[in-house]
């Protein structure tokens, strides 16, 4: 078995609070029927012109490549037009899932250093850094960046983990091996 899978980790109930935690935080922002900022405005246009375009690879605005932030919410966001129908809708769903996935990443990398509570109060704390300004969209590109810092994060986490693991077992086994060997 990995490792990895031994690492202090949050239960999928803790995972599903933070969601649910996710959506009660940012609920507003899904029940204004027109952008409240001019965040949304501007990258719901931007969105709008990517898919009229078809050209996904850079965001564009006016016609004109337009790279105020990281265009990784934007794809996100384009990946959603089709079910949303609405740009700002699908850049806010967007920014809800990188919120989701930023908390509970980070959470699950705070529970492998300090336990459950850490983790968990490191999820909310996110959680409300972001949901609570009531900015997923203006926010978003910072949301997506810390959620994919995040993954990064506890990837190597587990790798290191399971390094530091190997080379106990190696030491463990030569030890063992020298006890018999006299």
């Amino acid at each position: 078995g990995s490792t990895m899978t031994n690492l202090p980790r949050l239960s999928h109930g803790d995972r599903g609070w933070l969601m649910l935690a996710a959506l009660l935080v940012t609920a507003g922002a899904f029940f204004t029927h027109h952008p409240s900022r001019l965040a949304e405005a501007v990258m719901g246009s931007s969105l709008s012109e990517m898919s009229t375009s078809g050209e996904w690879l850079v965001p564009t605005l006016g016609g004109a490549a337009w790279s105020d932030a990281s265009p990784l919410m934007q794809w996100i966001a384009g990946l959603l037009l089709p079910l949303t129908g609405d740009p700002v809708l699908a850049l806010r769903a967007s920014g809800l899932i990188g919120l989701i996935l930023a908390s509970v990443f980070t959470a699950d990398l705070a529970a492998q250093c300090g336990g459950r509570r850490c983790g968990l109060l490191a999820g909310v704390i996110l959680l409300t850094t972001f949901g609570l300004a009531g900015d997923i969209v203006a926010g978003g590109h910072l949301i997506w960046l810390t959620a994919a810092a995040m993954a990064v994060l506890r990837l190597l986490a587990g790798i290191e983990s399971e390094s530091r693991h190997s080379a106990a077992r190696a030491v463990r086994s030569l030890s063992y091996a020298s006890l018999f060997s006299a």
